[in-house]
């Protein structure tokens, strides 16, 4: 069993890591977007690049470590 869990643990961990790396990918082209149409600034663009990079990560290791805890918590019978 405990290969059962280790398998899925790190199959959820890619399949959420995509899907929030999509998310703030889209962010990051979309400010770009703002910034070469003269929307915002360029120091506005990586003020807010920082931040979507910065809060994605975080995302990330939040995520991971929760699903970590779940299944260190886990017992299959």
């Amino acid at each position: 069993m405990q290969k059962f869990e280790f398998y899925f643990d790190k199959f959820l961990s890619q399949k959420i890591e995509k899907e929030v790396k999509y998310v703030f990918i889209s962010h990051l082209l979309y400010i770009e977007e703002l910034m070469n149409r003269g929307a915002i600034s360029e120091d506005e663009y990586n003020s807010k690049r920082k931040e979507i990079l910065d809060k994605g990560n975080s995302a990330l290791r939040n995520i991971n470590e929760q699903i970590d805890s779940i299944f260190s918590n886990l017992e299959l019978v």
